[in-house]
């Protein structure tokens, strides 16, 4: 039987607020879609709001690497980026 086809898609989301006395003390969110596909990660979506401050971070596969873009500007990451062994 043959696996599945087409890609894989992880989508992540968290969220902390911490109250005291009834004043806020920590506040965070965090989002994240991923699309994976045959092992390798395609594209990446992700935004985090820590105390009113939000980053993100986009990404996506490019026949050079992986080209990311956030805060601090775009750049290409290489394609080879693990020696991980096939199993763990």
């Amino acid at each position: 039987m043959a696996g599945l086809a087409g890609p894989s898609v992880a989508l992540f989301l968290a969220s902390l607020l911490r109250r005291q006395q009834s004043v806020r003390r920590i506040s965070f969110s965090h989002s994240s879609a991923e699309i994976w596909r045959d092992g390798r990660l395609m594209s990446l979506r992700s935004e985090t709001v820590e105390h009113g401050e939000t980053l993100y971070v986009e990404g996506a596969a490019m026949p050079d690497g992986f080209r990311v873009v956030s805060k601090g500007g775009p750049f290409i990451a290489s394609a080879a980026t693990c020696d991980c062994p096939e199993k763990l």
